[in-house]
């Protein structure tokens, strides 16, 4: 039998030299993949999550109100609707809003212990959705925290979600 360049087979003793060769390369090529395969997939992740927005905070924009208008709002001068803050414990709150031309005005007045760290946020939410928006940061008053703002009538109805560190302190609900 004829041997042939394409038929010429590895002698046995030449493995393990083969083998030595190359081995010390192979573990780290393997790890060195899985990690890129992993940063991968967290930086996919992370970018989609942090990427995303929302059509309802997309649509919604939040205006602050005059002085003269939250003041009016705090002091319940006018026709004004009120909405209960819920939340456990010793807390809780009232939103009093007003429907005019167009707008939404609301106040958020919270009856909440004063925090260690960081401030109480105001987000506006969608019914029945995880979609919200930042509406402002409650600030200390004579009779709580208080905050104020507007929006669009076409956002009714819409959830006030008061929360501190990310946590839900206080939830009510805004509707015509």
């Amino acid at each position: 039998m004829k041997k042939t360049a394409f038929t010429k087979t590895p002698n046995v003793s030449e493995t393990p030299e083969l083998m030595q060769k190359f081995l010390p390369y192979v573990f780290p090529a393997v790890v060195f993949v899985i990690v890129a395969v992993l940063a991968f997939r967290w930086y996919s992740i992370r970018t989609q999550r942090d990427g995303k927005v929302t059509p309802f905070a997309e649509t919604v924009t939040v205006e602050n109100l005059s002085q003269d208008d939250a003041n009016r709002i705090l002091k319940g001068v006018g026709d004004l609707k009120t909405a209960e803050l819920e939340g456990s414990g010793e807390v809780g709150g009232q939103v009093r809003y007003e429907i005019k031309d167009g707008k939404v005005r609301f106040s958020v007045m919270a009856e909440v212990p004063a925090p260690e760290t960081n401030a109480y946020q105001v987000w506006i939410k969608e019914v029945g959705s995880e979609a919200k928006k930042l509406a402002f940061i409650l600030t200390a008053g004579k009779g709580g925290y208080i905050g104020s703002a507007s929006v669009s009538e076409t956002t009714l109805p819409f959830e006030v979600v008061v929360t501190l560190n990310d946590q839900i302190v206080l939830t009510g609900r805004v509707s015509k």
